[in-house]
């Protein structure tokens, strides 16, 4: 996104991963936010990021136990 939230080509690839806590919270703006690629607010998990020269290759990692979730990718780098 640029300055003003809009999507660009160029823009900045951001993750947020906010899997800690005692409850899981709601995702502000629900699951189909403008902008937003993917999110789920219904298992705790991890980012897996697998670092490339020019790219990385991402996934959400539920933990034992919780609901089944994945989310893979690549995004370049500059």
């Amino acid at each position: 996104m640029d300055a003003f939230g809009r999507v660009t080509q160029d823009g900045m690839t951001q993750f947020i991963i906010g899997t800690g806590g005692s409850t899981y919270g709601e995702l502000p703006g629900g699951e189909t936010a403008a902008n937003r690629v993917a999110g789920q607010d219904r298992s705790y998990g991890v980012l897996k990021l697998t670092l490339n020269e020019g790219s990385a290759d991402y996934d959400f990692v539920p933990a034992a136990g919780e609901q089944p979730y994945s989310d893979p990718g690549t995004v370049t780098c500059a």
